[in-house]
């Protein structure tokens, strides 16, 4: 029996690499065609800024400043503990309201996100409710079923039957 070996063209696992490849690029294409940016454009600006939150509260824990020159020693006697943080906002209450704005195209509710230089960032106040309440059942009215209509035939009947 003679094997035959192929030599000189592409295989079949470097043609489905290739396909795969291209496939890709054009979700991608169509992905950005769609919605104007890519989906780890999120992603990575989230991860950011949380690299940001931490690395500002690991500074602020052990005393650093922002440019990274060490402070006096910070010891808890010389902090209080419920002590805000000036760059932190309270948390978002019925009273304070939340605020809306658009960032990279979407609408985002947030009190952290939504920064007085964004231009469109706008205060909404909320509204406290009690959730999902159970309907209520309709009174039934014994008159209301009668129709007047039938009423007055039963009369009519009653009266001729006299």
């Amino acid at each position: 029996m003679k094997t035959h070996f192929q030599r000189g063209s592409i295989s079949l696992l470097s043609t489905a690499m290739i396909m795969m490849l291209v496939t890709l690029a054009g979700l991608v294409f169509l992905y950005t065609a769609r919605y104007g940016h890519l989906p780890l454009q999120d992603v990575w600006s989230r991860w950011s800024q949380s690299a940001a939150v931490i690395s500002n509260e690991l500074k602020h824990a052990s005393g650093m400043q922002k440019d990274g020159t060490a402070k006096g020693v910070l010891t808890p006697a010389s902090v209080p503990a419920n002590a805000p943080d000036s760059g932190m906002r309270t948390a978002a209450t019925v009273d304070s309201g939340i605020r809306r704005c658009r960032i990279h195209g979407k609408v985002v509710y947030s009190d952290t996100e939504c920064a007085d230089s964004n231009p469109t960032t706008r205060a909404i106040k909320l509204n406290d409710n009690t959730g999902f309440d159970t309907r209520k059942k309709p009174v039934v009215d014994k008159n209301a079923d009668a129709d007047p209509e039938q009423d007055l035939r039963m009369k009519m009947i009653v009266r001729m039957t006299k």
